[in-house]
């Protein structure tokens, strides 16, 4: 999986969770479900989200929580809300 990391213009709120995550760049609000709070914590701890997903729902197939995390990967991705880390000077 590729690496991402999260962008410096977002603030975030958690709560029974949930996200909600403000672009500061373009003041747009983000709501997350779980599953994309989780993913958006193991991406500010700079683990995989993948496992992360995994840990938490055990019982969902691995290729569903694949599916389900590039989704959020990409939405997230599309806000501006994270970025691709590419190359062997990944920060």
């Amino acid at each position: 999986m590729a690496e991402w990391s999260v962008t410096d213009d977002v603030l975030v709120h958690e709560e029974e969770g949930e996200a909600l995550l403000l672009n500061v760049a373009d003041g747009h609000y983000y709501a997350l479900n779980r599953t994309g709070a989780v993913v958006w914590q193991a991406l500010n701890d700079g683990t995989d989200p993948i496992a992360a997903v995994t840990a938490a729902w055990p019982d969902i197939p691995s290729s569903a929580v694949e599916t389900d995390v590039a989704k959020v990967l990409d939405d997230l991705a599309a806000a501006g809300l994270v970025r691709r880390v590419e190359g062997p000077n990944r920060t």
